[in-house]
């Protein structure tokens, strides 16, 4: 090897050595490991500065067609670097944001922009989006499916907007990729139609029996879906996104066992459904069967260093609490007080108490 194909070959490794970093610090931020102050000194040695910016909004990307074979891994490898490689590069040109690769290697959006702009916001990332897809489409010959998430205000909640984006993404086989970036029907244009986090929260209320909740959010849904020029596909959009987060509870809460019924593919049972009142009652029974084994499931003997637990955050709800801080109080170590509450409860600590013990 001569001297130039060596400077050619060290330049390459700093480039792929520059940015795996760069990678990583994203994915930690959009996961939400790393915290403010570290995150924007890490940031600024990439020469990235987020103190201009009070709107940030993630969008997911996927680029296998939803009915071809499996793909190789080569093939797969090559359309994420190619589209990744194209997005970033127009969002560096334009000064929209930032994009990477997750470990699914799926190219992660954060679209970046000034404050207090928001539906037009969410419209115009929409837009670019789907100007883009058309074009890497068609010259790249690729697929492009694009889930948007909601808008965050400040830094710390992004991951927020991206796990909102991940699940728009996982409902794609139902709804086709045209739903995810259709304006018509995101949660910012509805207006009124409860956001996926809101949604979360709801089935999270299940945990102490509160079905008003649901039931009050169940009813907007699918009145909303009533009013849409098609609204069986309406209906079955609102429903795929509930039954996206019934599915995390089932496995966060490991209810499997408990009820096969919730371990059946849900989606397929959904889309034989011909008209709005049989997805309502559809979705409906999922919800109520859910709620019973719930039910069930916590008021089984549970450990009595979470009970404790539990009970100091119902009456100190109102007060900071950290779980190092409770850890100590009990004289039992933090990490395994932790591990035991998200074992047993099947949320973490953290959102728990976010969540007002519901």
């Amino acid at each position: 090897m001569n001297d130039v194909e060596s400077v050619r070959v060290n330049e390459k490794a700093e480039k792929e050595s520059f940015q795996l970093l760069r990678n990583n610090l994203l994915n930690r931020w959009v996961e939400n490991r790393i915290d403010e102050e570290q995150l924007k000194d890490k940031l600024g040695f990439f020469q990235i500065d987020l103190r201009q910016y009070g709107s940030f909004q993630t969008a997911v990307i996927h680029w296998t067609d939803l009915h071809e074979p499996e793909i190789s891994e080569s093939e797969k490898q090559f359309r994420s670097f190619a589209i990744h490689n194209s997005l970033e590069e127009a969002l560096r040109v334009e000064g929209k944001g930032l994009c990477f690769l997750n470990a699914d290697k799926q190219i992660v959006c954060i679209f970046m922009g000034p404050s207090g702009e928001g539906a037009s916001f969410t419209d115009n990332n929409i837009r670019w989006l789907q100007e883009k897809a058309q074009h890497i489409s068609s010259r790249l010959k690729t697929p492009f499916y694009a889930a948007m998430g909601s808008v965050s205000v400040n830094v710390q909640t992004v991951h927020c907007s991206y796990k909102d984006a991940v699940r728009v993404l996982h409902v794609l086989p139902l709804t086709g990729p045209s739903l995810c970036v259709d304006s018509h029907y995101s949660d910012e244009a509805i207006g009124g139609l409860p956001s996926l986090t809101e949604r979360e929260m709801i089935i999270s209320s299940l945990m102490s029996g509160g079905s008003e909740q649901w039931t009050v959010s169940f009813d907007v849904d699918f009145r909303w879906a009533g009013l849409q020029d098609d609204p069986i596909s309406a209906a079955k959009y609102v429903a795929a996104k509930w039954i996206v987060l019934i599915r995390q509870t089932v496995q966060q809460l490991k209810l499997h066992s408990q009820d096969p019924f919730l371990e059946a593919d849900l989606y397929s049972r959904l889309s034989g459904k011909h008209n709005l009142p049989e997805v309502k009652l559809y979705l409906q029974s999922i919800l109520q069967r859910l709620e019973k084994t719930i039910h069930q499931h916590i008021h089984r003997k549970r450990n009595p260093l979470v009970d404790e637990l539990v009970s100091y955050i119902h009456k100190h709800f109102d007060q900071e609490m950290s779980l190092q801080m409770l850890a100590h109080k009990m004289n039992v170590n933090n990490i395994y007080l932790g591990r035991l509450f998200k074992e047993e409860l099947g949320m973490l600590f953290s959102d728990y108490v976010t969540h007002g013990g519901s």
